[in-house]
């Protein structure tokens, strides 16, 4: 039901961090439970690496 709901007003959208990781207008579908977990895990992932490389100073 809730799907449907989402699926009804044609934009789903998912940041993490304010960083877009998910769109349904791009990607013309919603993610499944399975697919999104591994979508924010892939992000939170990525975003810890590069918090630990060094800062390049200008």
């Amino acid at each position: 039901m809730i799907e449907n709901q989402c699926m009804s007003t044609g934009a789903f959208e998912i940041t993490l961090d304010d960083v877009p990781v998910w769109s349904k207008l791009q990607s013309v579908h919603l993610p499944c439970m399975q697919q999104l977990v591994q979508i924010l895990e892939n992000e939170m992932k990525l975003s810890t690496h590069l918090d630990s490389l060094p800062h390049r100073r200008a």
